[in-house]
């Protein structure tokens, strides 16, 4: 009798152990095929002070922008991407939401991946989403994907 209620008990918690250890060992991934932008974006043309040099686009939603390649101090937001959609030539359109840090300090991007994945281009806005991305515009970043 004892026997049977202690095998009664133990079933349960071994099958509670079993399913969340292998939960636990659950890894995030890489989501290459479905975020194409994240990684590093370098113009090395740009002007410093008027462009960025560097992009780094984090999987953990934080974004880096540097003043040129060779910087080692970044200007640090989140990002959050609201929409994503593929064109008919392959060229993938993103927008995104920047938090600059404050309450009120919101800023909207739309950016633009080449068919080959080798080039971003961005344009920002702080009242809405920019309708295009045009590289007339200070708010504006072209950089190319450093492997």
């Amino acid at each position: 009798m004892k026997t049977r209620k202690y095998v009664s008990v133990l079933i349960p918690i071994l099958a509670v152990l079993i399913f969340t250890g292998g939960c636990a060992t659950d890894k995030m991934t890489y989501k290459s095929k479905d975020y194409e932008i994240y990684g590093t974006w370098v113009n090395p043309n740009a002007k410093p002070v008027i462009q960025f040099g560097k992009m780094v686009f984090n999987i953990d939603g934080v974004s880096e922008s540097y003043n040129t390649i060779e910087s080692t101090t970044s200007m640090n937001k989140k990002f959050v991407i609201t929409n994503k959609w593929v064109e008919s030539k392959g060229v993938i359109i993103y927008t995104l939401i920047f938090d600059m840090g404050t309450e009120i300090e919101l800023i909207y991007g739309l950016a633009k991946i080449s068919d080959s994945g080798k080039t971003l281009e961005l344009s920002i806005s702080k009242s809405d989403y920019p309708k295009e991305i045009d590289p007339k515009y200070t708010e504006y970043f072209i950089g190319y994907r450093q492997e």
